[in-house]
């Protein structure tokens, strides 16, 4: 955007004390800019990465269940994700129907990959049966996606029980 007289948006923004030093403006911004990002702790470039740990496919319908953990870095926590496709979908075209988080450490974990205790079954045709840890925050939770209609259940995981011998 140019500004008053033929300057850049920091020319306008600054007006007149762009005059004393041309060019400061713009790098002082764009330092000032770079460092909220920077302390935000956002993740401006979209490197998350999944992690697979749970797939079952409906044996009625070909469709198909992802359990997954997201993590997008350092300054995020892990993600557990529930997503469902159609027959022979790949995780990256499958909807997003269940997206949870240990509410720091509050609810059980499941695995070795950060991920949220999770239990995802077919119970009938296109009809998915999902358990999560009780204590886990939700983000999202959708009751049909992709031709598919979810139940979901807050609970904690099947445990054995202890056997003594005498």
């Amino acid at each position: 955007m140019p500004g008053p007289i033929g300057g850049s948006a920091a020319s306008f923004i600054l007006g007149s004390r762009l005059m004393i030093f041309p060019g400061m403006a713009e790098t002082r911004i764009l330092a000032a800019l770079s460092l909220v990002v920077a302390l935000s702790g956002c993740n401006i470039t979209g490197d998350c990465g999944d992690t697979v740990f749970e797939k079952t496919v409906d044996p009625e319908s070909g469709m198909i269940a992802w359990g997954y953990v997201r993590n997008c870095g350092a300054t995020t926590g892990f993600a557990t994700h529930v997503a469902v496709g159609k027959p022979n979908s790949q995780l990256a075209d499958a909807t997003t129907v269940l997206i949870i988080d240990s509410d720091h450490g509050k609810a059980t974990m499941g695995n070795p990959l950060n991920a949220v205790w999770i239990g995802i079954g077919w119970s009938g045709r296109r009809n998915l049966s999902v358990t999560y840890a009780s204590k886990a925050r939700v983000f999202e939770k959708k009751s049909s996606a992709a031709g598919a209609t979810m139940t979901f259940q807050a609970s904690e995981p099947y445990r054995e029980p202890s056997v003594v011998v005498y």
